[in-house]
């Protein structure tokens, strides 16, 4: 008896299994590849990573007192050089209500002029109260209405309007003798702040580090760091009692 297979068919079941076989081997091929470029990656980038942080610590550790604005010496780590750029600003932040802004006034004089500038443009414009820390151990304390009409604000002082571009309020503090640190607290409503000087120079406020580090592969990592000059104190300081010496109840 003939078969019932006939060649022409054996090549095409033959040529079907290769088909088969290398779309198979090209899907696994093509999934490890994946995996090893995805591993790859993986690599390069933690490896960016690290050295663009490590970059951040080896230049924190020179004191924020030290930096000069601008680029700073590269670090590498791990064969993977960070760039790291230092740029210096005045204070310039967002403050939930009960929290404090505190501003660096060393160096200034009695007479300097600072003004503080708050709620942009679109905000709901919080009420203020600053208080200036001079002296060893004197305060003068001065308080601002946002807006006319609310409650328990009975002797608070209307601010200026027309203030700094985008800004809605503003007040300025002269500075007495040895003048330390203003502290900023914000009520009934989050608010924005800028603060300069009108009369002197206000020193620098916060640095920002941004350290940038690239992998011989491409893969490129940032990390940006903003530091206060100052230590913040907690908001409950501006309502404890304190004193250089003995407290007599």
């Amino acid at each position: 008896m003939k078969s019932a297979v006939k060649p022409g068919q054996v090549l095409i079941l033959v040529l079907l299994v290769v088909v088969v076989a290398l779309a198979v081997g090209l899907s696994v091929a093509s999934r490890n590849i994946t995996n090893v470029r995805t591993s790859t990656q993986t690599e390069e980038s933690q490896k960016a990573f690290s050295a663009a942080e490590a970059g951040i610590e080896s230049i924190l550790s020179q004191g924020l007192g030290s930096l000069q604005e601008g680029p700073q010496d590269p670090v590498t780590v791990g064969g993977v050089t960070a760039n790291v750029i230092v740029t210096k600003s005045p204070y310039d932040f967002v403050v939930e209500p009960g929290s404090i802004a505190q501003v660096s006034l060393e160096g200034m004089a009695a007479g300097n002029v600072v003004r503080v500038s708050w709620c942009k443009t679109g905000e709901d414009c919080a009420s203020v109260v600053i208080t200036e820390q001079y002296g060893s151990n004197s305060q003068s304390r001065f308080a601002y209405a946002g807006v006319s009409g609310r409650t328990n604000e009975t002797g608070f002082a209307s601010a200026t309007t027309g203030c700094v571009s985008g800004y809605q309020r503003c007040a300025s503090v002269t500075l007495d003798a040895v003048p330390h640190l203003l502290r900023i607290r914000p009520f009934w409503s989050r608010s924005s702040f800028l603060v300069d000087a009108t009369n002197g120079t206000l020193p620098t406020q916060t640095y920002t580090l941004t350290s940038t580090a690239s992998t011989a592969g491409g893969i490129t990592r940032t990390v940006q760091v903003t530091k206060s000059t100052l230590p913040q104190v907690p908001a409950v300081f501006d309502y404890a009692i304190y004193s250089d010496s003995a407290i007599t109840k």
